[in-house]
């Protein structure tokens, strides 16, 4: 009975080790059989559908040869966007003159 009292927290602990280890013995087994069972699945063997031809891809081809070389853009055109400045309407005939146009010019 002394022996229990000095040493109970080893026998415990190696109960639960050795409840550890089986436990590590069954998840393999069972790992293994579940593998087993999918390999047999026919879900897993997709039929695989031929890749198309080269020629049905001109869209494609046309779109990508546009993407390498984009036209150029003007941000400093007549929009003004990026660069904007005063603009101010002629009353008689509706017409818009850029505000450096308007006045005595040097």
């Amino acid at each position: 009975m002394e022996f229990l009292k000095n040493h109970y927290e080893k026998i415990l602990l190696s109960l639960v080790l050795i409840g550890l280890a089986g436990a590590a013995v069954m998840l393999a087994i069972q790992a293994l059989e579940t593998r087993t069972q999918m390999s047999d699945l026919s879900v897993l063997k997709p039929n695989v559908k031929k890749a198309p031809d080269a020629d049905n891809l001109g869209s494609y081809s046309n779109a990508l040869r546009n993407a390498k070389a984009p036209q150029r853009v003007d941000f400093d055109g007549a929009h003004k966007i990026f660069n904007p400045e005063k603009v101010l309407r002629n009353q008689l005939t509706g017409v818009l003159i850029p505000n450096g146009e308007v006045g005595p010019k040097n």
